[in-house]
């Protein structure tokens, strides 16, 4: 006898150290999408904000009228009393279904994996949240927006979404539009042919200006 309650006590133990953290996993899964790690212990509250990191605001509130109707549905006693309460039933059961496969493979994406890591998450859910929650997985926005661009990477420690990245130009002022560099141009001043014979600090003469070919260290106005 004390064998085997040691042996249910230790089963016991091991089942609630995993599920405290699968918990905490969760809870950083959470704050690594820039939403609050306890809301990913509240009930509906949690399902709201992962359909809203994942998808949107739009179908967070769809995704969980759909949880509360299937879990209320599910689980009445009274909900195979009739044909038509049990097609209601197998319909919403349905829709949870989708449901959790699309947030499972939005889940996947709004953290840079694909198809694969959304496998891992279907069949081998409780590594791979682990994996997504203390690995290197970072947010890129729901469905992995922002074409790959990391949320978190601006403002230091901030999350949520940001300004999209682009490319660094070092020659490039602040506040300026971006524009090829020319060794030979006076900061401030439009860009122009350069004239070797030119004095400077002295306009440049050519074009629009009218050449006297009679004029030889005379006084303009005494030719004949």
């Amino acid at each position: 006898m004390n064998s085997s309650g040691g042996s249910l006590f230790g089963v016991f133990a091991v089942t609630i150290a995993l599920l405290v953290l699968y918990l905490v996993a969760f809870v950083k899964i959470f704050q690594k999408a820039g939403k609050p790690g306890w809301h990913a212990i509240i009930p509906y509250l949690s399902t709201y904000d992962m359909f809203e990191f994942t998808w949107s605001k739009k179908m967070a509130a769809i995704g969980v009228g759909v949880t509360l109707a299937y879990s209320v549905l599910a689980g009445s006693t009274t909900a195979s009393d009739s044909e038509g309460t049990s097609a209601l039933v197998a319909l919403i059961s349905i829709a949870y279904a989708a449901f959790y496969l699309i947030l499972m493979y939005k889940l996947s994406k709004s953290f840079g994996h694909g198809v694969a890591f959304f496998l891992g998450l279907l069949f081998l859910s409780p590594i791979f949240i682990l994996i997504l929650a203390f690995g290197s997985s970072s947010y890129y926005g729901p469905s992995g927006g922002y074409n790959g661009y990391n949320a978190n990477q601006y403002a230091g420690t901030k999350t949520g979404y940001g300004v999209p990245q682009q490319s660094y130009d070092p020659t490039q002022t602040y506040g300026q539009p971006q524009q090829s560099y020319d060794p030979t141009q006076t900061y401030g001043q439009p860009q122009q042919s350069y004239d070797p014979t030119q004095t400077y600090g002295q306009p440049q003469q050519g074009y629009g200006q009218n050449s006297n070919p009679f004029e030889n260290n005379n006084n303009y106005g005494n030719y004949r």
